[in-house]
């Protein structure tokens, strides 16, 4: 069953309800919570992506992507609970890999913590793969695997 939600690049008058959006749920976000005049800066730059994706006026879900050097790097992707499995975070990989396109970008990288199967399982349906290890990136034993897209 398909949803009524759409994806797309965040807008103007969209910064302040992000940073909302990622205070309800500071259980995931902890404190990397970016401020609106920080998404402004980062949006203003043309060279990263903020992606939000809406049920009907509530946005559900959030994609951060940054550009570095010749790749874009996934800061985070994040789906309301209630709005899992419904491909969203899918679409959100789908946009960045045309956003990587249009930009002559080579790859979409990210680290994730290595006990996270979920997510770990969710980035190699969508062809990522594993292509480096980073010791106690998230702390003591808690190891990252760097993933990579091939664009």
């Amino acid at each position: 069953m398909q949803n009524d939600n759409n994806i797309r690049q965040i807008n103007t008058k969209e910064f302040k309800t992000v940073e909302l959006f990622q205070k309800k749920f500071s259980s995931f976000f902890g404190n990397n919570i970016w401020k609106s005049d920080e998404i402004k800066n980062f949006v203003t730059t043309k060279k990263n992506l903020i992606l939000v994706a809406f049920e009907k006026d509530k946005i559900i879900g959030l994609a951060i992507f940054i550009r570095v050097g010749d790749g874009l790097d996934i800061y985070t992707i994040f789906v309301e609970p209630l709005f899992r499995n419904k491909s969203i975070g899918t679409k959100f990989l789908e946009e960045a890999k045309n956003f990587c396109v249009l930009n002559s970008l080579k790859n979409i990288k990210l680290e994730v913590n290595k006990r996270n199967e979920l997510a770990i399982n969710f980035y190699k349906k969508n062809n990522f793969f594993c292509v480096g290890l980073r010791k106690n990136y998230y702390g003591f034993e808690d190891d990252a695997l760097i993933m990579e897209l091939d664009i």
